[in-house]
């Protein structure tokens, strides 16, 4: 159950603290006044993981075309102060609203850049699938690191362990180049032990180091 400053905060979308009940487009579409404004950065603010975590999803949700420049400042400041909080979940949380909030943050691809390294497997994931929004055209170089990243997971339920940021990695490369490589699947160890599926980028390799490689960046 979400902490006092939370509650207050979803008090304004639905009249009550459920926050299961309250949607995005909810929020999106809420008349935003100072209160709830003030409430939201309290919320962001505050020492209590769950607060800080809602209060991401609620800033994340509003139409930022309805906000004041001094408050999207206010936002971006919390987003930026949450990003360097050693907690995977706030870490995580603070991504979203620093991708939504990506106009009025100037380092916003330096950032990206270093979260696509970070420790945590939600953050590298979230960064990973906005990838092109901070990329040069034609980069696919900081992708590549991705062939060892270490997270595993079921892609459906009862499915296979897959390397799920690998397999992401190795589309968005695809995308990028504008290729599409021969596919196969192989079976690697995590370095926990776990065994799971990946896409095989030996392909990738293949025409990175070919004759053919040397015309991609003229585009």
């Amino acid at each position: 159950m979400q902490n006092y400053l939370s509650k207050k905060l979803f008090t304004h979308v639905i009249g009550n603290d459920d926050v299961q009940a309250v949607s995005e487009s909810r929020i999106k579409n809420t008349p935003l006044t100072n209160e709830i404004i003030n409430d939201l950065l309290t919320a962001l603010s505050s020492k209590q993981s769950l607060d800080v975590t809602l209060a991401c999803f609620f800033a994340s949700s509003l139409d930022i075309s309805k906000l004041e420049p001094h408050f999207i400042n206010q936002i971006v400041e919390l987003a930026l102060h949450i990003l360097n909080n050693q907690q995977s979940e706030l870490k995580s949380s603070a991504v979203d609203l620093v991708i939504k909030y990506r106009k009025y943050i100037p380092s916003y691809r330096n950032i990206m850049l270093n979260l696509l390294k970070d420790e945590d497997d939600a953050t590298r994931g979230k960064v990973l699938a906005s990838y092109l929004t901070f990329a040069h055209k034609n980069e696919f170089e900081p992708l590549e690191p991705f062939e060892n990243d270490d997270y595993v997971s079921e892609i459906a339920m009862g499915s296979p362990l897959y390397f799920v940021n690998r397999n992401d990695a190795f589309d968005l490369i695809e995308k990028i180049t504008g290729n599409k490589f021969d596919r196969f699947e192989i079976l690697e160890k995590s370095s926990n032990g776990k065994e799971a599926y990946m896409i095989a980028w030996a392909p990738f390799h293949y025409w990175k180091n070919s004759f053919w490689r040397k015309f991609f960046r003229k585009k």
